[in-house]
Protein backbone atom coordinates (compact mmCIF):
# COMPACT_ATOMS: atom_id res chain seq x y z
CA UNK A 1 0.00 0.00 0.00
CA UNK A 2 2.99 2.31 0.37
CA UNK A 3 3.19 2.45 -3.42
CA UNK A 4 -0.31 3.92 -3.69
CA UNK A 5 -0.11 6.31 -0.75
CA UNK A 6 0.61 9.39 -2.89
CA UNK A 7 -2.06 8.77 -5.59
CA UNK A 8 -4.67 7.99 -2.93
CA UNK A 9 -3.77 11.19 -1.09
CA UNK A 10 -4.21 13.13 -4.32
CA UNK A 11 -7.48 11.36 -5.01
CA UNK A 12 -8.67 12.26 -1.52
CA UNK A 13 -8.59 15.91 -2.57
CA UNK A 14 -11.39 15.09 -5.01
CA UNK A 15 -13.44 13.04 -2.56
CA UNK A 16 -16.71 14.84 -3.32
CA UNK A 17 -16.55 14.06 -7.06
CA UNK A 18 -15.38 10.49 -6.45
CA UNK A 19 -18.10 9.86 -3.87
CA UNK A 20 -20.75 11.35 -6.17
CA UNK A 21 -19.41 9.22 -9.03
CA UNK A 22 -19.60 6.06 -6.95
CA UNK A 23 -23.14 7.00 -5.93
CA UNK A 24 -24.04 7.48 -9.60
CA UNK A 25 -22.56 4.06 -10.44
CA UNK A 26 -24.72 2.49 -7.76
CA UNK A 27 -27.69 4.45 -9.14
CA UNK A 28 -27.32 3.31 -12.73
CA UNK A 29 -26.73 -0.28 -11.66
CA UNK A 30 -29.95 -0.06 -9.65
CA UNK A 31 -31.73 1.26 -12.74
CA UNK A 32 -30.51 -1.77 -14.73
CA UNK A 33 -31.96 -4.10 -12.11
CA UNK A 34 -35.18 -2.09 -11.97
CA UNK A 35 -35.63 -2.48 -15.74
CA UNK A 36 -35.52 -6.28 -15.48
CA UNK A 37 -37.89 -6.24 -12.53
CA UNK A 38 -40.33 -3.94 -14.32
CA UNK A 39 -40.38 -6.17 -17.40
CA UNK A 40 -41.08 -9.19 -15.20
CA UNK A 41 -43.88 -7.40 -13.36
CA UNK A 42 -45.40 -6.33 -16.67
CA UNK A 43 -45.37 -9.86 -18.03
CA UNK A 44 -46.93 -11.13 -14.81
CA UNK A 45 -49.61 -8.43 -14.89
CA UNK A 46 -50.44 -9.22 -18.50
CA UNK A 47 -50.71 -12.91 -17.68
CA UNK A 48 -53.23 -12.19 -14.92
CA UNK A 49 -55.51 -9.98 -17.03
CA UNK A 50 -58.36 -11.31 -19.09
CA UNK A 51 -58.22 -10.80 -22.83
CA UNK A 52 -59.58 -7.46 -23.94
CA UNK A 53 -59.31 -5.84 -20.51
CA UNK A 54 -56.77 -3.24 -19.45
CA UNK A 55 -53.73 -4.90 -21.08
CA UNK A 56 -53.08 -1.87 -23.27
CA UNK A 57 -53.05 0.42 -20.24
CA UNK A 58 -50.61 -1.88 -18.46
CA UNK A 59 -48.30 -1.90 -21.49
CA UNK A 60 -48.49 1.87 -21.93
CA UNK A 61 -47.79 2.55 -18.26
CA UNK A 62 -44.93 0.05 -18.26
CA UNK A 63 -43.44 1.49 -21.45
CA UNK A 64 -43.49 5.03 -20.06
CA UNK A 65 -41.88 3.87 -16.82
CA UNK A 66 -39.20 1.96 -18.74
CA UNK A 67 -38.39 5.03 -20.84
CA UNK A 68 -38.07 7.12 -17.67
CA UNK A 69 -35.80 4.52 -16.06
CA UNK A 70 -33.62 4.32 -19.18
CA UNK A 71 -33.26 8.12 -19.31
CA UNK A 72 -32.36 8.18 -15.60
CA UNK A 73 -29.80 5.44 -16.18
CA UNK A 74 -28.21 7.35 -19.06
CA UNK A 75 -27.96 10.54 -17.01
CA UNK A 76 -26.47 8.70 -14.03
CA UNK A 77 -24.01 6.84 -16.26
CA UNK A 78 -22.87 10.12 -17.86
CA UNK A 79 -22.27 11.83 -14.53
CA UNK A 80 -20.57 8.78 -13.02
CA UNK A 81 -18.09 8.65 -15.86
CA UNK A 82 -17.62 12.39 -15.89
CA UNK A 83 -16.92 12.74 -12.17
CA UNK A 84 -14.72 9.67 -11.81
CA UNK A 85 -12.72 10.17 -15.03
CA UNK A 86 -12.23 13.90 -14.39
CA UNK A 87 -10.89 13.14 -10.92
CA UNK A 88 -8.50 10.51 -12.23
CA UNK A 89 -7.25 12.85 -14.96
CA UNK A 90 -6.53 15.56 -12.42
CA UNK A 91 -4.59 13.09 -10.27
CA UNK A 92 -2.70 11.83 -13.32
CA UNK A 93 -1.78 15.38 -14.35
CA UNK A 94 -0.59 16.17 -10.85
CA UNK A 95 1.55 13.02 -10.72
CA UNK A 96 3.05 13.83 -14.11
CA UNK A 97 3.80 17.42 -13.04
CA UNK A 98 5.42 16.21 -9.81
CA UNK A 99 7.54 13.71 -11.75
CA UNK A 100 8.74 16.38 -14.18
CA UNK A 101 9.59 18.72 -11.30
CA UNK A 102 11.58 15.94 -9.68
CA UNK A 103 13.37 15.10 -12.94
CA UNK A 104 14.56 18.71 -13.25
CA UNK A 105 16.70 18.34 -10.15
CA UNK A 106 18.11 14.87 -10.83
CA UNK A 107 21.73 15.14 -12.06
CA UNK A 108 22.21 14.34 -15.74
CA UNK A 109 24.79 11.65 -14.94
CA UNK A 110 22.16 9.70 -13.02
CA UNK A 111 19.73 9.81 -15.95
CA UNK A 112 22.44 8.92 -18.50
CA UNK A 113 23.02 5.58 -16.76
CA UNK A 114 19.62 4.39 -17.88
Amino acid sequence: MKLFRRPFAMLARHWVAVTAGIGAVIGFCTCRLWIARQIGETVDALGETESGSNGEQILLRSAMLLVAIIVAEAVLRYFARRWIIDSSRKVEARLRRDLMEHMEFVPYGTLAQY
